[in-house]
């Protein structure tokens, strides 16, 4: 080869070099400028949902759809209970705000529902999220009286737009089918006793698709979760507790039992906070009428301190089940109250909330 072919073929391999040097320059400045974009809409998206979420949260008692971005929405909690809601690469806590929802919401719009919670005077509200593309399933038994009542009671207060049927005694669950949903969830109404065996008796339809299910103890106070292990229909179960009708809706709707105790650990503190403020009223009602010689109305503050002495103890709990003493009693104070608070409206006195 002489020396000039030689030269050539050198020239042409510099060239080569050169020109893909420059197209991977370009392609990383395109790739960075497409990061760069995508991590700006998604802080732009979070931002902006994060405003519709304060919004609909305050819309109490109304259920309202809610526009989903082309990159869906993830919803997370730790075991610390840091809880998140992920767009994109952008993490946005849930700060103030106490929701329930799946563990991802992508495809069709999601349908938003706020609800007060109350011990019996109002705490703060619950923000309830999901969409159709998850299919529930309220099992009860007609036959059970608590049953029946539990289920006229849940599904007349569910918000339209659910994808949601009725199963009518635990023998038929064994004739649904998967449908092809992204999640599908048995929601069992004071049918707990046979709740697990009834799930592992699910049509073999359901073996590679993504189930759970929640079973509501009204009278035990008692919630359990079921996950299920992958491609088997085999269901781990795990107890916590819940106090009124918007902690059966938070279990319902909750991607899992963290996000569900750590929504609940923080309305129980609120409800430390809100039954101090109120204590608080109630004291200086207490001194009020006194003065005024209205020696009908008395005000029982120990009630209230002990709904939140309860509450605290709850918020704090590590195990939350492990405080069923403490939600019962709980309970019964904030039924005393309720009580007492008519008592006083009907004395005409001042109320206490």
């Amino acid at each position: 080869m002489n020396k000039k072919a030689f030269e050539m073929q050198f020239h042409w391999v510099f060239i080569l070099i050169a020109g893909a040097i420059i197209l991977a320059f370009f392609f990383s400045l395109v790739q960075k400028q497409r990061t760069l974009s995508e991590d700006k809409l998604s802080i732009t998206l979070a931002t902006d949902m994060e405003a519709v979420f304060s919004g609909a949260i305050e819309s109490k008692g109304t259920a309202q759809p809610l526009p989903v971005p082309r990159t869906s929405i993830a919803f997370s909690c730790s075991q610390a209970c840091e809880c998140n809601f992920l767009i994109g690469k952008k993490a946005t806590e849930f700060r103030d705000k106490i929701i329930f929802a799946p563990s991802l919401i992508s495809g069709q719009d999601a349908i938003a529902w706020a609800q007060e919670f109350k011990m019996p005077f109002r705490v703060t509200n619950f923000l309830y999220l999901t969409n159709p593309n998850i299919k529930y399933y309220l099992v009860y038994d007609s036959s059970i009286q608590d049953s029946a009542k539990l289920y006229r009671q849940v599904s007349t207060e569910l918000p339209p737009g659910l994808n949601l049927a009725s199963i009518d005694g635990l023998s038929k669950i064994k004739d649904a089918r998967s449908e092809g949903f992204q999640e599908t969830k048995f929601v069992f109404l004071d049918v707990s006793s046979d709740a697990e065996p009834a799930l592992e008796g699910l049509d073999d339809s359901f073996r590679k698709e993504k189930v759970s299910a929640v079973s509501i103890e009204s009278s035990a106070k008692l919630v359990s979760f079921f996950e299920k292990e992958e491609n088997e229909l085999v269901f781990v179960k795990s107890l916590s507790i819940f106090i009124g009708e918007s902690s059966i809706f938070a279990a319902m709707f909750a991607s899992d039992k963290i996000m569900y105790e750590c929504g609940m650990r923080a309305a129980f503190a609120r409800t430390a906070h809100v039954a101090q403020v109120v204590y608080e009223r109630a004291q200086k009602l207490q001194e009020t009428m006194q003065q005024q010689n209205r020696t009908e109305c008395i005000y029982l503050l120990d009630d209230l301190e002990a709904i939140k002495e309860s509450a605290k103890i709850i918020s704090e709990a590590p195990q939350v089940y492990e405080k069923i003493q403490d939600a019962n009693a709980l309970v019964a104070k904030k039924e005393a109250l309720e009580r007492e608070n008519r008592n006083i409206i009907y004395l005409s006195c001042p109320e206490i909330y």
